[in-house]
């Protein structure tokens, strides 16, 4: 029986929404599948339609089960660096599609500014895009970027705009959380954590609901973050070792997501001085961050250790600043800037304090020069 082009793109079609409901064992049957029949087609289109959905699904398989993929780094495949460097033209979706693509590319390496460049270009494809759900697709993964990048109330339109689509669809319950935590997190840094804290506890019992180790920690650290920026330390203790601990318990200490909840266990620990138990969540952390050769991360365990480990090492802190500074990492700059002044200040060493408030100055400046840097 002839395979009929159109066939296959349906096909393909089925394979995405799989891929964007992260169902690892179906994605796989259906790739496979279509790789039969992509050795008996001739079309360059839908070859190049098969290369970038192929490529979404590593991503997809990276995010749910990173232990997955044999390699250590996604690349993009070879016949779609070619498309891009002679700047072939795409009909609309597919170069929708093409640049989508490329911008979760980006973000998933760090590469925040570079990523919010492909997804301005995607968005100018997006009324080639029907589908519902896949503007809402669009909408999340744009609100998760421009929150990385501390641009608050741009990431809150587009999380609303996800948010209230997935809401109407029960199957994509998992994605709606994971709105939430946009949203949440946004009204965090608004000051406004008492409108943040319902949409995490929605969070945290969908989490439940779906058994699943790696939602609940996340909703669990999301929530110690939220009492956080309430001044209630003893509630975010309580809420991070329960994050850290359900990430232990599903073997999951592999995840970024993972060390990011042994950091703030750790931070938090060191201002409430509880040295002894911080410096063994210390070492585990770090640990953990090496083996994920995470290098901001390990950098942030560095400014930990150089503020409260070996009081107040300028030196080492400001070393720890230039590698988050080389990863465009001014938010976090901003935050640990202002965690060594008021400990300077604390300690009486207000001229340390006084060079520590200019660096969060400085990060801000940064923070807002790459507002204003976005456009093509």
């Amino acid at each position: 029986m002839e395979i009929v082009s159109s066939e296959v793109g349906v096909r393909i079609n089925d394979w995405y929404n799989v891929i964007r409901k992260h169902n690892i064992d179906e994605a796989l049957i259906i790739k496979s599948e279509i790789e039969q029949k992509m050795k008996s087609m001739d079309d360059k289109d839908l070859s190049i339609y098969y290369n970038l959905m192929s490529f979404r699904h590593q991503m997809m398989i990276d995010y749910v089960d990173p232990a997955f993929l044999k390699d250590d780094r996604i690349e993009l495949p070879e016949e779609l660096k070619d498309s891009e460097s002679k700047k072939e033209q795409f009909n609309g979706l597919i170069e929708y599609y093409f640049n989508f693509f490329r911008g979760m590319h980006e973000f998933n390496k760090g590469l925040f500014i570079k990523a919010i460049l492909f997804y301005k270009r995607a968005e100018k494809k997006l009324d080639a895009v029907s589908d519902e759900i896949e503007r809402a697709e669009f909408n999340y993964k744009v609100s998760e970027v421009y929150y990385h990048m501390k641009q608050t109330q741009v990431s809150l339109l587009y999380a609303m705009q996800a948010f209230q689509t997935y809401q109407a669809y029960e199957i994509y319950t998992v994605r709606r959380m994971h709105c939430e935590f946009v949203i949440a997190g946004n009204y965090d840094d608004l000051h406004r954590p008492d409108k943040a804290l319902p949409y995490l506890e929605s969070a945290l019992y969908i989490a439940k609901l779906e058994n699943n180790h790696r939602l609940i920690g996340a909703a669990l650290y999301n929530l110690g973050n939220c009492f956080l920026k309430m001044g209630d330390f003893a509630t975010a203790t309580q809420y991070f070792r329960e994050s850290v601990n359900r990430y232990v318990e599903g073997k999951l200490e592999f995840l970024t997501h993972s060390v990011e909840a042994w950091f703030s266990l750790t931070q938090i620990l060191f201002k409430q001085k509880n040295i002894h138990e911080a410096k063994r969540i210390y070492e585990e952390g770090l640990a953990q961050a090496y083996q994920l050769k995470e290098e901001g991360l390990i950098a942030e365990f560095h400014f930990l250790k150089s503020l409260y480990l070996e009081d107040g090492d300028t030196k080492g802190i400001l070393d720890s600043f230039s590698v988050l500074e080389s990863k465009g990492m001014y938010p976090d700059i901003e935050e640990f800037a202002l965690e060594a002044a008021k400990y300077f200040s604390e300690n009486g060493k207000y001229k340390d304090s006084s060079l520590f408030y200019e660096k969060m100055i400085e990060a801000q400046k940064q923070i807002r020069k790459e507002g204003s840097d976005y456009e093509i």
